[in-house]
């Protein structure tokens, strides 16, 4: 007999499950989701996954895991505090209350292939962040078509309610921080919305990925999107941009995987090594392309990680792959001149023409054991990372991985801590704790202390400044449900 039902509850561990058989609100069902994780969480069971079932279809006479159709609702809310130690030239702003990210999202089974996520970003407008529909007639071959995260970096592989610090390495954009590197902060992320493209991609994994074997599993990803960034669906250049990735578990795959931290203190070691290549034809108007390599190692509680980065961006006269991608017309130094002046007379004099952009960080967290901190039902985990970045440095054919400096021709000193076009390259080392009161990833509360100085200085007013500082202590709360 199949059965189809409207409920509005959540799934709790321990056997526990709450079901009401009306359609229940969102916002009634969000409130008892909250009411549900903090009793699950300080009471008899612990919350297992916190979305709210709002239809569900099975079969009640048989397992069969083809007739199980269901959808969830779900939502993510990171409110904090942000304390602010910066030099008035940094031009960073005030700190004080700040809402990073308030999301409500779908996500479901639509049928035993296919899979669709959604999500709405409200900050600081409303706008999609994931929008896009997986087929998965296989592990090995699967295909996804919408907005999704760009398979490249390999911090894109977490959602950010799934990140261990408050915020991604140096050389991601974060909405009205970082506007630099080009090619991961298009328009879309000044609406908060981060390394998200729209277009089609096929991924799959070969491999037994279940976790407890010590089988290599292979991760591969290809994908082809419009170039414009989160929420532009208007290619007017005609040139799609490409991206892939490759990602080896040595030791198979750890259960969890999805985080950025090792919250299931598994114990066995779990390494994977990975790396990814892409080109666009950018806003910019740059053909950029880049290549990016990363490792990280999982065991007993610890999660390291580390990652380099290396992007070109110049015109596409004369690179033959940028031909062969479309992007000779759209990305050509004519453009360029015709896109910024108008007349033709020239183009913008504060902007490099060809430059390399760099990144790279490491970062280790460990989730103390009950020896270490022997409180029962909580976890606690102390965090700490150094990361790098280079957004603009002039290309140098003898040096081609390294760039340029002050002394190679094209090098244009920085005149703005935050340029968009030229920033200085900056270092930063962040300490942090995050406590889950429920001992769930869903719920935490963070607190990073950022020390952040540039190594290039910049020209403000004829004058020439150099280390100045960017300091940040950072309190946030992130609920996801």
């Amino acid at each position: 007999m199949k059965v189809a039902r409207l409920v509005g509850g959540c799934r709790l561990a321990g056997g526990c499950r709450l079901v009401a058989t009306r359609w229940v609100a969102a916002g009634l069902a969000a409130a008892e989701l909250v009411a549900a994780g903090l009793l699950g969480g300080f009471g008899g069971c612990s919350v297992a996954r916190a979305d709210v079932r709002v239809w569900e279809s099975t079969r009640s006479d048989e397992e069969d895991p083809t007739q199980h159709r269901y959808l969830d609702l779900w939502a993510l809310a990171q409110p904090g505090w942000v304390v602010r130690l910066a030099d008035d030239e940094v031009g960073a702003g005030e700190g004080g209350p700040w809402l990073q990210r308030a999301r409500l999202g779908l996500r479901g089974q639509i049928a035993w292939w296919a899979l669709l996520h959604t999500e709405l970003e409200f900050l600081p407008t409303p706008a999609p962040t994931d929008i896009y529909l997986d087929l998965k007639p296989h592990a090995a071959a699967q295909v996804r078509v919408g907005q999704f995260r760009v398979p490249f970096l390999a911090t894109a592989r977490f959602h950010e309610r799934d990140i261990g610090f408050l915020d991604r390495p140096l050389y991601v954009p974060l909405r009205n921080e970082r506007p630099y590197l080009a090619p991961f902060s298009p328009e879309g992320s000044s609406r908060g919305v981060e390394l998200r493209d729209m277009g089609v991609m096929v991924h799959g994994q070969i491999g037994d990925p279940t976790p407890g074997l010590r089988l290599p599993v292979l991760e591969y990803a290809l994908a082809a999107f419009l170039g414009g960034g989160a929420n532009q669906d208007n290619n007017a250049d005609d040139a799609l941009g490409y991206a892939a990735r490759l990602r080896l578990h040595i030791l198979g795959v750890p259960s969890s995987d999805r985080y950025e931290g090792e919250w299931a203190r598994g114990d066995r070691v779990h390494v994977a090594v990975g790396g990814g290549v892409f080109a666009n034809c950018g806003q910019s108007g740059f053909y950029e392309r880049g290549t990016t390599f990363d490792a990280e190692v999982r065991a007993f509680g610890v999660y390291a990680s580390g990652s380099l980065l290396w992007v070109r961006n110049s015109f596409a006269d004369g690179h033959g792959l940028a031909d062969a991608l479309n992007y000779d017309e759209a990305c050509s130094e004519q453009a360029s001149i015709e896109r910024t002046s108008g007349d033709g007379s020239a183009a913008d004099p504060l902007a490099s023409t060809d430059f390399v952009s760099r990144g790279a960080h490491f970062q280790v967290q460990y989730l103390l054991p009950h020896m270490l901190f022997p409180v029962p039902r909580q976890w606690l985990e102390v965090l700490t990372r150094f990361d790098w970045v280079d957004p603009n440095s002039p290309f140098d054919s003898g040096a081609p991985v390294l760039g340029g400096d002050s002394t190679t021709p094209g090098y244009m000193r920085p005149t703005a801590f935050l340029s968009a076009q030229n920033a200085p390259t900056v270092w930063r080392l962040t300490f942090g704790l995050n406590w889950f009161p429920t001992a769930e990833p869903n719920l935490r509360l963070g607190i990073n202390y950022q020390f952040a100085r540039q190594t290039e200085s910049i020209l403000i007013e004829g004058e020439r400044l150099s280390k100045l500082r960017n300091d940040r202590l950072w309190l946030q709360l992130t609920g996801s449900l």
